[in-house]
């Protein structure tokens, strides 16, 4: 319910956002007739957010994250928190535009002025660039857990962002900093020396505090067998 109840704000938060912004995005629009072709590029970094529905009618949010030279990343929470990351294809297109197919859901995103506008399966939705909701400014020292292929590894960063991933026979580097592209959004960056053999780069990480006791690290990746969530243990 906890989910459920963060889809109805984001949706209110959304069309007040909206409202707000019409007579500002008509006019910049109707003065900017001349630069049309920089639109997709000038809209394109950014976090853009919406609420949509699954091939049952229910409701998802959907988050795209958009890094200046990286292709985005489309994750989807439902009403029970579960989590899928699908990373873009840059699709055969007209030339000038900045469009984006996700094959596995089968959206096709297509940037304008501060928003993606997805073509789906069940519908067009519209995410709004959102800056208000921005993810977590910084992560809290410590050690975090989580199971992965059968193994318990445990994640170690300290204050300065600097990390390891490790279970009981291997070790993996690892770097917590802002995206260079997009200060708000927070990235893990993977060592050269990754002894674990974890099958992913980087990923986006938030941190996510629960009651005010419990800390986690959520972390969005293209690849579903990665742990998302890494929970603070004592100490």
């Amino acid at each position: 319910m906890r989910n459920y109840s963060r889809l109805l704000c984001l949706m209110l938060g959304l069309f007040l956002a909206g409202c707000n912004g019409s007579d500002k995005d008509s006019s910049a629009d109707s003065g900017k007739e001349s630069g049309a072709t920089d639109t997709g590029q000038a809209a394109l970094s950014g976090v853009y957010r919406a609420v949509a529905q699954d091939t049952a009618g229910n409701l998802v949010e959907v988050q795209l994250i958009a890094e200046s030279g990286r292709l985005p990343l489309l994750t989807l929470w439902d009403d029970r928190e579960h989590q899928s990351s699908f990373l873009a294809e840059k699709p055969t297109g007209e030339q000038g535009q900045t469009g984006y197919y996700f094959a596995e859901l089968q959206y096709q995103c297509q940037a304008q002025q501060n928003a993606f506008v997805c073509d789906t399966p069940e519908g067009t939705t519209r995410l709004a660039a959102d800056s208000s909701s921005a993810q977590h400014a910084g992560f809290v020292a410590g050690q975090y857990q989580a199971v992965w292929d059968g193994q318990l590894y445990t994640l170690s960063l300290d204050e300065q962002g600097n990390a390891s991933i490790a279970s009981l026979h291997c070790e993996s580097g690892a770097r917590f900093s802002a995206s260079a592209s997009l200060e708000t959004v927070r990235v893990m960056t993977v060592a050269g020396n990754n002894g674990c053999q974890l099958p992913l780069s980087r990923a986006y990480a938030d941190t996510v505090v629960d009651n005010d006791v419990l800390y986690s690290i959520n972390l969005q990746t293209e690849h579903p067998g990665f742990p998302q969530v890494w929970v603070k243990i004592a100490g």
